[in-house]
């Protein structure tokens, strides 16, 4: 009896240790890699759409490639990036179409052969009566919507005068679909009233040689951080509504410098990007799900709810 206890043990041993071992030196399946292509990748503005990308590629076991990436002027620039990461076995791709229509055919011939995901922007300027289906899976906050909404808050706010207020727009970078869309948005929000928009352009210098207005609209992190840091309007007297994404935009709206914020839940967008991603690379049948991503109305006397606390904790995480 003691020997067939003794041997029953021996067994059992025997075959945890050689379960084990084999837990120990079994190799984890390769890791999918995918890159992610996007303007200026270093800049403050992509910290927690970067943050989000991270905490979901490492919930899903994704090796993430996060281009290194200066301005992108033109298709050229962006086509040979995506041609670097071919050579460097990426297995599927996440990418902010550059300012140039000439870079959709080399995206739209590079998802006939693995996933790919558009942030930030579509490969067309689109509205909400355009009812086109976008080529490609989006996955971004409405840009129409954002310029859109922007126009409401101006003319509630100012309802009382609002035939008397001028307004100048700055978009920023010139021929970005998103910043168009925006654009767009807003003009369509406010022309049912009799708010008078004064000039639109695209570079702050131009600022120099246009009238002064009541309210400027910022439709761009970048331009919006501009805006702030510059000599050429007192925002005592003008005031800045803006959309914007970064630490700088928050502290500029909790100085008084920004009237009012609409910040994107970036965090979100870099965590949804990725999951669909690893959904698709896991099943070839499955349709890649496209996400407006949410946003945020911000003014000085709201930055510290408890509701917009937690949104703005995503540039930590």
């Amino acid at each position: 009896m003691n020997r067939k206890v003794f041997l029953t043990v021996e067994l059992i041993l025997a075959l945890l240790t050689s379960f084990f071992v084999y837990e120990m030196f079994k190799e984890e399946p390769a890791q999918k890699r995918v890159a992610v292509i996007i303007e200026k990748s270093g800049d403050e503005k992509w910290d927690s759409f970067i943050n989000g990308l991270k905490q979901s590629a490492k919930d899903n076991n994704i090796h993430l490639v996060i281009c290194n990436t200066d301005e992108m002027e033109n298709a050229d620039k962006e086509r040979n990036i995506i041609e670097e990461q071919l050579n460097n076995d990426i297995d599927a791709f996440i990418i902010q179409p550059a300012p140039d229509e000439e870079i959709n055919s080399t995206i739209l011939e590079l998802s006939k052969n693995m996933p790919v995901i558009l942030t930030d922007s579509d490969l067309y300027a689109r509205n909400y009566y355009n009812s086109t289906q976008n080529d490609l899976p989006v996955i971004a906050p409405s840009n129409y919507e954002l310029g859109y909404r922007m126009g409401n808050e101006i003319t509630n706010n100012y309802s009382a005068q609002i035939d008397n207020m001028r307004v100048g727009i700055i978009c920023g970078k010139e021929n970005m679909n998103s910043i168009e869309t925006r654009k767009q948005g807003f003009i369509d929000s406010v022309s049912k009233e009799d708010l008078d928009i004064v000039w639109d352009i695209y570079q702050l210098e131009d600022i120099r040689y246009r009238e002064p207005v009541d309210i400027i609209v910022a439709l761009d992190t970048d331009v919006l951080e501009q805006l702030c840091e510059s000599d050429l309007i007192n925002t005592k007297i003008t005031k800045i509504y803006g959309i914007g994404c970064s630490k700088m935009t928050v502290c500029c709206l909790d100085n008084g410098e920004i009237e009012c914020l609409i910040m994107t839940d970036d965090f979100d967008m870099g965590y949804t990007c990725i999951s669909e991603i690893k959904k698709k690379l896991d099943k070839k049948n499955y349709s890649i799900k496209e996400k407006d991503v949410e946003y945020k109305i911000l003014y000085k006397d709201n930055i510290y709810s408890k509701e917009n606390e937690a949104f703005l904790f995503s540039f930590e995480r």
